[in-house]
């Protein structure tokens, strides 16, 4: 019989990250860019901050940030529950301003409705 030791290394130096999909909404673009929020600073300031260098908007711009398909991520709870590839959407004020505008026109919020297609 053999008595086989095995070693375990932590490594307290490096620190892990949570990797998040990234877009803006209502873009004609829809693809994700990937990101790293480091566990250690899951916080909303955190990914405010990583989404505005990431995505070069303004924090003040921000309308809601979405965890698709439906949740508003509004709290550092939100944030400290995202897991990896997790699709993130940022909604911001050009995008709002512009849907209100259109709407205001008079015109459908979906330029589709009542289309009949073929």
């Amino acid at each position: 019989m053999y008595i086989v030791s095995v070693y375990v290394a932590q490594f307290s130096s490096v620190e892990s990250e949570t990797v998040l999909k990234l877009r803006l909404a209502n873009q004609a673009d829809t693809d994700f860019i990937e990101v790293d929020l480091m566990n250690s600073r899951k916080t909303l300031a955190e990914l405010t901050t990583l989404i505005t260098a990431e995505l070069k908007i303004s924090a003040n711009d921000i309308v809601k940030i979405r965890k698709l398909p439906n949740t508003i991520i509004r709290r550092d709870k939100d944030v400290n529950r995202l897991k990896d590839y997790q699709e993130i959407e940022v909604v911001f004020a050009c995008q709002q301003m512009k849907t209100e505008q259109f709407v205001a026109s008079g015109r459908p919020s979906n330029p589709l409705a009542g289309a009949v297609l073929y």
